[in-house]
């Protein structure tokens, strides 16, 4: 077991001088792709365990894109999200990330109010029409739309559809923001012949999560074995003809998912998965060297101890948690003036708007709100301050990468409103939903009786 796992060409490869890892370890991919399968994504065909974490591994898929896409491709064509390893993969691979500011929607879940009418639009969602402005010219788009990134070099010749390496989505995340759009995005992809990654750190203990990356897998699959007529655009649009013309294999399509956040062990594994083993065993060929057999074995011993029953009884438990939050949060808003955005299409996370605290007008005061809140050891629960306080105080936004983000955490340059985020995330229970709920309670009558007085001693 101490040799590790794989040989210096290929991560997954079976090593005759460590009989005990590698059979640990061929087990765990094996078990690895049932519970994939079983989750929600039936049509993945091959998945491995790699001994990095889930930015790491993004970095792995992207790299072996890129090999694929060819020297002309250095752009990722990138929807939001305010998580800082998202941005750094892509730099770190030396690619260009062009972000996708997303815009606001209702949601589809009106629950009878017609076509969401007065119901408030807080959902951050896919912004298409941006992405494929994106695709047709990813230069043009990020002069346009940021141009004080520090990367704004001449577009290679040709441009196009041909120098994007893929489009980078997201499923699990911070609310408002919601899961990308996988399917239309899918589309997209199959018209202009581009890869497709998804970040699913979170997603397996979401049917909603995977059943998407299974939808968009059937987009790509069934479009591309049948998509052999020229699409509407010009041969001198950015050559986006030639590309797809008589294209019969759908684009590459990778999603990767982390095993801390999924199974509860230790920091440092993740599961890249895929539906197309050729792309999959090509990104288990690029790790270099031979790593570490410990995830393989918390692996394991994990999924031997949950079984598949086990498992289904924690996602249950995780729903069942989901609706105690949100109705506990609408319960505890309401007594403070605050109110529960409306973010359905977020099968995990859920934010109270702030909008209704006195803050003396300045953000220092709501994040005392969640310092406080961490004190009493509600970890994992952040205030989030909109770009629009942002901007009001003068604080420059947050750069990474070369990139500036305005209202950075809130996924939105355009954002308003300050709010509370918390999750029901797989390993919780009611007990500990409701204890949260109270001390939050508690905290929030503290902070409007302090802040007040603080007033009047002003």
């Amino acid at each position: 077991l101490a040799h590790g796992v794989g040989r210096s060409g290929d991560i997954t490869a079976v090593q005759p001088k460590a009989p005990g890892s590698s059979l640990i370890n061929r087990l765990v991919n094996a078990m690895l792709l049932d519970w994939l399968r079983r989750s929600g994504a039936p049509s993945t065909s091959a998945c491995f365990l790699v001994p990095m974490a889930t930015g790491m591994a993004l970095t792995l898929c992207l790299l072996a894109l890129k090999r694929r896409r060819g020297p002309e491709a250095k752009y990722v064509i990138w929807p939001r999200i305010d998580q800082k390893s998202c941005i750094k993969c892509m730099v770190t691979t030396g690619l260009i990330p062009v972000p996708i500011e997303p815009i606001r929607s209702v949601g589809s879940d009106t629950k009878g109010s017609k076509k969401g009418g007065g119901l408030p639009a807080d959902q951050l969602v896919t912004n298409l029409a941006a992405i494929e402005e994106a695709i047709r010219d990813p230069q043009a788009y990020l002069a346009s739309n940021f141009p004080g990134a520090s990367y704004s070099t001449p577009a290679p010749i040709g441009g196009g559809p041909n120098t994007i390496v893929c489009i980078f989505t997201t499923t699990s995340c911070f609310s408002p923001r919601v899961p990308d759009r996988l399917t239309a995005v899918s589309r997209l992809c199959v018209r202009y012949g581009i890869p497709h990654l998804v970040n699913n750190a979170y997603g397996v203990q979401s049917k909603r999560c995977m059943r998407m990356i299974e939808s968009s897998w059937k987009v790509l699959s069934s479009n591309s074995t049948s998509s052999t007529e020229p699409s509407h655009h010009s041969v001198e649009s950015n050559g986006i003809d030639d590309h797809r013309i008589g294209q019969l294999s759908p684009p590459d399509f990778l999603y990767v998912q982390s095993t801390d956040k999924n199974l509860m062990v230790p920091v440092g594994g993740a599961i890249i998965a895929g539906f197309s083993n050729e792309i999959v065993k090509q990104v288990a060929e690029s790790y270099p060297g031979r790593a570490s057999g410990t995830p393989a074995i918390d692996i394991f011993a994990t999924l031997l101890c949950l079984g598949w029953r086990g498992w289904q009884d924690l996602i249950d438990k995780r729903e069942a948690c989901y609706r105690r939050l949100a109705d506990g949060l609408t319960a505890v808003g309401s007594r403070h003036g605050l109110r529960l955005m409306h973010t359905p299409d977020n099968p995990i996370s859920l934010a109270v708007g702030l909008g209704g605290l006195p803050s003396n007008g300045r953000s220092d005061t709501l994040t005392k709100l969640g310092a406080r809140l961490f004190t009493q050891g509600c970890s994992g629960v952040r205030v989030v301050i909109p770009a629009e306080v942002e901007a009001a105080e003068g604080r420059a936004p947050t750069c990474v990468g070369g990139i500036c983000l305005p209202g950075f955490n809130s996924h939105s340059a355009s954002s308003t409103e300050a709010y509370l985020n918390a999750a029901a995330a797989i390993g919780q229970t009611p007990e500990e939903i409701d204890l949260f709920l109270g001390r939050l309670d508690k905290i929030l009558s503290e902070f409007t009786r302090r802040i007040p007085q603080e007033d009047n001693k002003n």
